[in-house]
This record gives C-alpha cells, sequence and structure tokens, in this order.
C-alpha cells in the first residue's frame, strides 16, 4: 500500500504543479492586458420615436501639424505661379538661388529629393519629407532682412531677402 500511496502522492503534486502552472499563465496574461485600453461601441439608447441628441464620442487624436496641407499639385500650381516656391534638389541645391518676398508672405520649400530634408531659414527649422513640401511664412520685425537658407548639411544654397 505504500507503493499506491506514493504513487498517489506523485499524481497529486503533479495535478497541483499544473493547476498552478495555469494560474501563474493567466495571471501573467492578465497582467499584460490589463493596461491595454479596452475600445467599449458606444451604443445608442432606444428612443420610441423621440428625437434625442446624438452625443459624438470621446476620441482624442493627436494633431501633428495644425495646417492642412493641399495636394502637391495643387500647392505646386499655386506657389509656382507667384513665384514663391523654392525647390530643393537631390543634392540639396535650390532654385530659384534668389528670391525676394513681401513681409508676411507664405512661400513653399518644395522637397524633389528621396530623402527627408531639413531647411533652417533664420532660426526656423522645418523638416520636409521625400517628395514633399512644407510652407514657410516669412515674417520679420524690420525689413528688408536677408536670410541665408541651409539645407541639411549645405549653407547657403538659397538666399531669401523680406521687404
Amino acid at each position: 500500500m505504500s507503493a499506491h500511496m506514493t504513487e498517489n502522492k506523485k499524481n497529486l503534486i503533479i495535478g497541483g504543479l499544473i493547476v498552478l502552472g495555469l494560474v501563474v499563465a493567466i495571471i501573467i496574461l492578465f497582467s499584460m492586458i490589463k493596461d491595454k485600453a479596452v475600445v467599449v461601441p458606444e451604443v445608442e439608447p432606444e428612443t420610441n420615436g423621440e428625437v434625442s441628441e446624438v452625443v459624438p464620442p470621446k476620441t482624442v487624436v493627436p494633431v501633428k501639424n495644425p495646417v492642412v496641407k493641399d495636394s502637391y499639385s495643387k500647392a505646386l500650381a499655386e506657389y509656382s505661379q507667384n513665384g514663391r516656391r523654392i525647390q530643393f534638389n537631390e543634392s540639396c541645391q535650390a532654385t530659384p538661388f534668389l528670391s525676394t518676398f513681401a513681409n508676411g508672405t507664405t512661400i513653399m520649400l518644395d522637397n524633389r529629393s528621396s530623402q527627408d530634408r531639413t531647411i533652417r531659414i533664420g532660426t526656423k527649422t522645418y523638416n520636409v519629407s521625400a517628395y514633399s513640401y512644407e510652407l514657410a511664412k516669412l515674417s520679420v520685425a524690420t525689413s528688408p532682412t536677408t536670410y541665408y537658407v541651409d539645407c541639411d548639411s549645405q549653407q547657403n544654397p538659397a538666399t531669401i531677402i523680406v521687404q
């Protein structure tokens, strides 16, 4: 009977270890998902034909850049037509090299490179994605003011005079 008792103890210990392992796995799984946000869809209450106020769901959307940009083709047409576009090529060279604008003018910084570019005008920095553009508003306290524009490590590929 001693051998039978030992076998029951082994089975009991093995069963206990299996249960303990499952409990630990469930605790670990629960701790991993408890910090995740759970999205519960809002259900509209029954109105029985009555009109009720619709409350939109509360959603927080991070805003990267509050300025809404036009499509590239629309911006290209607008800023090229008025001579307010500076284009940067693969080697960060600018066209045109020298530009003069009125104070308060918004210009297009047009990156025609396959690489993202960092363009600096005075103390302002613009991160322009590959084959994209950013808009820069030129405002100065005293005019005329001359800016030497930098593109990545290239210094002065363009000059801007604000009058």
